[in-house]
This record gives C-alpha cells, sequence and structure tokens, in this order.
C-alpha cells in the first residue's frame, strides 16, 4: 500500500483541492478497475486545475514551493506506475496475451520507449517485494531504494541511475557493504541531480569492484579508436570522435584542463564548455609542434599585483586595480586572492606607497597538499573535479581575517569557487574536519548539511 500524498503544501489553494478531492476514495480499498478510473479521474480534475493556476501571482518562495509539490506529485505517480509494473511482470501477464516480453507489452500498451519499458521493469524488480506464481515472497534486493521512492524522496531518474549501478555491482559482495553502498546512493539521490548521481555511483563501482573486468578480457588499449570524418566544406569544420582508455582520457584531460578554462579576462566568455575543450586541443598540438612537448599542467599560479586603496583594505574591498587587466569587482577580488601569489602594494590617500608585502596569500605546499588528502577534489557535493582542477578557498576571506589554514580552507573547482563568491552557499568544518555545505533556503527549505560522496564513496 502506498503512503498518503505529502500535504505540506499548505491549507489552500489547487494542490490542496487536488488532496481533499482524492481523500473522498479510501485509498486502501480499491479492489476494481472501476475504483482505480474514478481515483485517476480525480486526480486528472484537480490537475487540470494545477495546470491553469496563474503562478505567475506567486511570490518567489510560494513559486519554488509549488514546483517542489508539482515534482513530489509526480514521483509519487511514478512509484504506482512501478508497482503496477511489478504485478504485470510477477503474474506473467506478458505471456498470457502472447507478447514477446513485458518490456515489448509496456512499449506497445503505454506508447513508451523500450529504454523507459526496461528502466522500470528493473525498478519493479530490485526495488518491489516479489510474489511470483510459485508461491511465497521475494524480498527486494535494495528495499531503501524502493521506500525512498514511496515515500516521493527521489524520482524516476535516480531510480534509473541506481539500479543499473547495483546491477553491475560484484555478486559476491557481503550484505554490509552493499547495504551500506545502497545507503550511499539513495542518500546522494535526495540531494543530487542523477547526472551528479551517476557519477558517483560510477566512482563507487570501481571501489567495490577495483579488480575491473575478468583477466581473459581484451586490453582496452587495443580497443582505443580516433576518426577523423570527412570535411564540411560549407562550415569548414572536420567531425572528430573516438574512444580512449582511462590512461589516455586523464593524459588528455592534464594536458588540456589549464587551456579548457574559461577566458580570465572575459567573464561571459561565450564559449561552450566543448568549443573550450575544441580550442585547447589545438593549443596543446600546436605547442607539441613549436616546442616538442605539450605545456606543463595547470602552470604556475599567476603572480598578481593588486593596488588597493590603504582605507579600502583596512575595510571591505570596494575597488581594486590589477596591473595588466584594469578595474575589477569586489567578486573577482576575492575569489583572485583566494589562490594566486599577492604583492600587496599599501597605498595612502595620495597614492603614495606605505608599504610592499610579501607573497602570503598563496595556499603554501604543504597546506595545499593537506587539503588535496582531506578533500581529494573540489569538496562540492556532486563535484568530480579532481585536485589538479582545483583553488584553495578562504572559507573565511583573508581580507575578512581569515587565516590561511587546513580548517579555514576547501577545494573548489573555479566554476564552485565562483559559485561560493557570488551565491548564497556557506561552508563550514564540521567536527570530523570535513566541509560542510549549506544550500540556501530557495534549494533546501531545511538547510542541511551537503558533503562531496564522489571523492569520498563509503564515508557519511
Amino acid at each position: 500500500m502506498h503512503p498518503p500524498l505529502n500535504r505540506r503544501c499548505g491549507s489552500t489553494g489547487p494542490l490542496s483541492v487536488l488532496l481533499d478531492s482524492v481523500l473522498v476514495v479510501d485509498i486502501s480499498s480499491i479492489t476494481t478497475p472501476q475504483e482505480v478510473e474514478h481515483v485517476v479521474g480525480t486526480l486528472m480534475s484537480g490537475l487540470r486545475m494545477l495546470r491553469d493556476t496563474p503562478f505567475y501571482k506567486f511570490g518567489r518562495d510560494d513559486l519554488l514551493d509549488a514546483g517542489r509539490h508539482l515534482e513530489t506529485l509526480g514521483r509519487a505517480l511514478y512509484a504506482a506506475q512501478i508497482r503496477w509494473v511489478g504485478e504485470i511482470e510477477d503474474t506473467g501477464t506478458a505471456n498470457q496475451l502472447s507478447c514477446s516480453s513485458t518490456r515489448a507489452l509496456l512499449r506497445d500498451t503505454l506508447r513508451i520507449s523500450s529504454g523507459d519499458a526496461a528502466d522500470r521493469i528493473r525498478a519493479a524488480k530490485l526495488t518491489q517485494p516479489r510474489e511470483p506464481l510459485s508461491g511465497g515472497n521475494i524480498p527486494p534486493r535494495i528495499p531503501l531504494v524502493g521506500a525512498s521512492l514511496d515515500n516521493a524522496d527521489i524520482g524516476a531518474g535516480h531510480v534509473a541511475v541506481i539500479t543499473k549501478a547495483v546491477s553491475s555491482w560484484p555478486q559476491h559482495l557481503d550484505p554490509d557493504t552493499f547495504h551500506s553502498a545502497e545507503q550511499l546512493l539513495v542518500a546522494e539521490a535526495q540531494q543530487v541531480d542523477p547526472g551528479q548521481l551517476a557519477r558517483t555511483a560510477q566512482r563507487l563501482e570501481g571501489i567495490l569492484d577495483p579488480d575491473g573486468p575478468a583477466p581473459d578480457e581484451p586490453d582496452p588499449t587495443s580497443r582505443m579508436e580516433l576518426r577523423l570524418g570527412n570535411r564540411n566544406p560549407r562550415t569548414r569544420l572536420t567531425p572528430f570522435t573516438g574512444t580512449l582508455t582511462d590512461e589516455a582520457a586523464e593524459m588528455f584531460r592534464q594536458a588540456t584542463t589549464a587551456l579548457a578554462a574559461p577566458d580570465p579576462a572575459n567573464t561571459d566568455d561565450p564559449r561552450s564548455p566543448a568549443a573550450r575543450l575544441a580550442h585547447a586541443h589545438l593549443e596543446v598540438i600546436r605547442a607539441f609542434l613549436d616546442t616538442g612537448a605539450g605545456p606543463s599542467v595547470g602552470g604556475q599560479v599567476p603572480h598578481v599585483t593588486m593596488t588597493v586603496d590603504y582605507d579600502t583594505l583596512t575595510g571591505q574591498v570596494a575597488n581594486a586595480t590589477l596591473a595588466h587587466g584594469g578595474p575589477i569587482t569586489i567578486g573577482q577580488a576575492r575569489r583572485i586572492l583566494c589562490d594566486a601569489r599577492i604583492l600587496p602594494a599599501v597605498l595612502n590617500g595620495s597614492s603614495r606607497i606605505l608599504d610592499v608585502g610579501r607573497s602570503q596569500r598563496l595556499y603554501p605546499p604543504h597546506l595545499r597538499a593537506a587539503l588535496t588528502l582531506r578533500d581529494k577534489g573540489c569538496a562540492w557535493p556532486g563535484c568530480d573535479r579532481p585536485p589538479g582542477m582545483t583553488q584553495a578557498h578562504h572559507i573565511t576571506s583573508w581580507l575578512d581575517g581569515g587565516p590561511t589554514s587546513v580548517d579555514n580552507g576547501v577545494l573548489l573547482c573555479l566554476y564552485h569557487h565562483q559559485q561560493a563568491h557570488s551565491t548564497e552557499w556557506t561552508i563550514a568544518i564540521a567536527a570530523d574536519g570535513r566541509p560542510d555545505f549549506i544550500a540556501p533556503r530557495w534549494i533546501d527549505p531545511h538547510q542541511r548539511p551537503r558533503r562531496n560522496h564522489h571523492h569520498h564513496p563509503l564515508q557519511q
């Protein structure tokens, strides 16, 4: 039996009316197709009201809350669909109708893709208890996922990622390890989107199965391919595709990471990530042809000369000027100051130099190494960027008195470093020494601490 829909949406409004109308029918008493049809008809009436709701009249927070409630409703409906698919599979309905498979039956009956049908069948088999025709009861393999699905805590995309991952795990996993891995993925699914969850699941698979493919499988190096297609004379572009081994892909990333970053001189870099990577590849090839070797990974941290008035320095940075880049904003200044060698030239009101400090802002190698050992990459929840693609961020800005220390530092990739300086997210070091991230209320009204599980898959 499904749990009742969550009624946290408030006491009035179309969604409340929808729930009130559904509760007229005792859900637990549905035993006939007619009763199912009646409940679905009631839901459809309420959904039409929701569809025609003047959402433009809502305030910002109420508008976001309404979206969460709609998503909860959609997830609850998906949970009911999975229960139905489980019954179709357990009763052998496809065989009774002389259909080749349950997958084909769902595809033809519901007019969904074969892939969607396969995802639903796999979800039903793994998350729901089975009642085979021979009798008895088979408990679900991943009951925590099933419970989260029934509670509308996770959606179809999350379930698809987790069930695919579980299907690829080694059969010899001990129950405790299996349970811990499932628990981790469920917790992560309640905080990130399916794409980020898939990266965590992939990382977790490598830990659960460190031996990788069986020895008798072909060496992946022999199956690498790179293909140059036919040049398009209109666009003057040539398609370039292929597959690389993990080692080759890592070498490619290391050679292009720095060059594929957005143009630091243009905060509105119009290039897409794919375009920046293509340009980076061109630069690597050009450097190799010119010098016989690619550029060093990451290069040297830039030396920045920032001119700041003394009164501004002792208060809040309002304006700052770079030697070769002109004036910058406070947000840009704080981000640059996090991971650059700063030679502060302190001036008085007459622009006379009062003091030229030493390089003191950069995290020194031993502290950077400590941050790498702790964070293992960008610490932002769901991010998979390795240490070589990160910068050391002062949690409490150095300009506000924050020290250059491990307890006041965290590794962040360029994108999330900018997020830390320009959004309402907050960062704090927890009692166990690891960084916690608190989302703004419009993302998580409860503001529960989040962590990166990609780099620490088996740690909560």
